[in-house]
């Protein structure tokens, strides 16, 4: 109940300064900043804490607001999330680039794979991560953009707390691994972009909490 609270308060601040951080015509490519402190609990993280910070801002007065922020959560048991996104819309939106960066240190404990593990295969299994995802789109016709993305990942410093051998297939990704591929993309984005504040936060949150972590 208490971390549905701190989400909920959370979100709520964000939209309210959201709206009123809409930019006033007269001043349409005057950035605005908000910062917004951050404090939850999960069993997984314990207690996670930082700042959030969000940067609105037009490149003229025909394209929609335009976003780029950065997440970071730092948790008690040592786990570090760093998250910065960003969505552009050129002069009149001719062209959308859209990405995010995402690196985590993000100890866990692992028991093995299967359904014959026990309490006394558990270790602390430490590695690092990071990711790119972003897009280069162009506008077709009004809301609606083609054009390329490209993602990577890769996974590597992989410790564990214990020198005791795995069965053969159970520590899947123990080596660290990369995974690099581009394609087409189209995105239909009709939205008002202040409101897509709360979603980008939202996202840092979960990450925080692991709920987007996994170890391959």
């Amino acid at each position: 109940m208490i971390q549905q609270l701190l989400f909920g308060l959370l979100l709520f601040s964000l939209q309210v300064s959201a709206q009123e951080s809409r930019p006033d015509p007269d001043h349409s490519r005057q950035a605005q900043f908000i910062q917004l402190p951050v404090l939850y609990y999960t069993p997984e993280t314990r207690l996670g804490y930082d700042l959030l910070g969000v940067c609105l801002f037009r490149t003229d007065s025909s394209a929609r607001t335009s976003n780029v922020d950065d997440g970071k959560i730092h948790t008690l048991n040592r786990q570090t999330v760093v998250e910065p996104r960003y969505t552009v819309f050129t002069y009149r939106e001719h062209y959308l680039p859209r990405g995010m960066f995402l690196y985590t240190l993000f100890p866990e404990f692992y028991y093995g794979i299967g359904n014959e593990t026990t309490d006394s295969q558990k270790e602390l299994i430490s590695y690092k991560s990071l990711r790119a995802y972003n897009r280069f789109l162009r506008q077709v016709r009004p809301g609606l953009f083609v054009g390329l993305q490209q993602q990577f990942f890769k996974t590597f410093d992989v410790n564990r707390s214990s020198e005791a051998p795995f069965p053969m297939n159970t520590l899947i990704g123990g080596l660290g691994s990369v995974v690099n591929g581009v394609g087409v993309a189209a995105v239909r984005d009709t939205r008002d972009t202040p409101g897509l504040v709360c979603r980008c936060i939202q996202h840092a949150i979960r990450s925080g909490a692991g709920q987007s972590v996994r170890l391959y």
